[in-house]
C-alpha cells in the first residue's frame, strides 16, 4: 500500500512539472510576439512623386536654440520694425516643407549655420531668405560658379525661371545678384555633389505684399519648382496664356 501511495504522488507531481513547463513555453512564445504599437511603426513612409528624394531647406538668419537671433532685413515705420526677413523665410518654409513631405521627399530643415551643413549629401540644398525693404521688386538666384555640380544647379534656376515666375509673377532681377549670393556659404559646406542654390523669393519693400500676406503663393512656385527640377518629367505642362 505504502509502495502504491508513493506511486500515485510522484505520476500527479510530474503531471504538474509538465504542466507549469507547457504554461512557460506558452508565455515565451507569446513574448516573442511584437504588439501593436510595434508593428504600427514599420508603417510604410508616404509614397509620392518625390519619393527616394531628399531636399534641404535652409531659413535664411534662422538660429539654434540659445543662439542669438538674427532677423536679417528689416522694415521699420516710425523707428520700429514691422516686418522683418527671418519671418518671411519662416513662413514659406512652414509651408514649403509639410508640402515637399506630402509629396514623399525627406526634408532636412537646417539653420543659417548650421553644422549639419558640413557635408551634407542631399538632392538639393535650398536657402530660402527675403531682399531688403526697397521700393524694388522681383527675384534671384544664384549658385557657386565653380561648383563641381554647376549644370545641375543651372537646371534648378531654369526651372525657378519657369515655374516660380508662373505662380508668382515676379521677375527676373539679375542685376542684383551679388557676391554674397555667388559666394555663399552653404555652396562651400555641402558635399561636393549636392546641388546649392540660395533663392531671394522677393524685395521686402515692393514685394511685402505676397511675401507676407500671400505666402502660399511663393510656396506653390518653390515646391513646383523643386518637382521640375527632381522630376521634371512628371511635371505637367503650363497653361496658355490667356489671350
Amino acid at each position: 500500500m505504502t509502495a502504491i501511495v508513493i506511486a500515485v504522488a510522484l505520476g500527479a507531481a510530474l503531471v504538474q512539472f509538465r504542466v507549469i513547463e507547457m504554461e512557460r513555453e506558452s508565455g515565451s512564445d507569446r513574448s516573442q510576439e511584437p504588439p501593436d504599437s510595434a508593428r504600427a511603426r514599420h508603417t510604410p513612409a508616404v509614397q509620392g512623386p518625390l519619393s527616394g528624394f531628399s531636399v534641404a531647406i535652409l531659413v535664411g538668419h534662422w538660429s539654434e536654440a540659445g543662439a542669438v537671433q538674427d532677423i536679417g532685413a528689416v522694415c521699420e515705420e516710425n523707428g520700429v520694425a514691422t516686418h522683418t526677413e527671418l519671418q518671411a523665410n519662416q513662413g514659406v518654409a512652414d509651408i514649403v516643407i509639410p508640402r515637399l513631405e506630402e509629396l514623399g521627399a525627406r526634408v532636412t530643415r537646417l539653420y543659417e549655420l548650421d553644422a549639419r551643413l558640413n557635408g551634407l549629401s542631399v538632392n538639393l540644398a535650398l536657402s530660402l531668405h527675403a531682399d531688403s525693404c526697397i521700393d524694388a521688386t522681383g527675384y534671384k538666384a544664384a549658385n557657386l560658379p565653380t561648383s563641381l555640380t554647376w549644370e545641375a544647379e543651372r537646371d534648378f534656376i531654369a526651372c525657378l525661371r519657369h515655374w516660380y515666375e508662373h505662380h508668382t509673377g515676379l521677375a527676373w532681377h539679375a542685376y542684383s545678384i551679388t557676391d554674397n549670393m555667388t559666394q555663399y556659404h552653404m555652396h562651400a559646406k555641402v558635399a561636393g555633389r549636392t546641388p546649392s542654390v540660395i533663392l531671394e523669393m522677393g524685395f521686402m519693400g515692393g514685394d511685402q505684399e505676397i511675401l507676407f500676406e500671400r505666402p502660399e503663393v511663393i510656396s506653390d512656385g518653390i515646391v513646383d519648382s523643386i518637382r521640375c527640377f527632381l522630376t521634371p518629367t512628371d511635371m505637367p505642362p503650363l497653361p496658355e496664356p490667356s489671350s
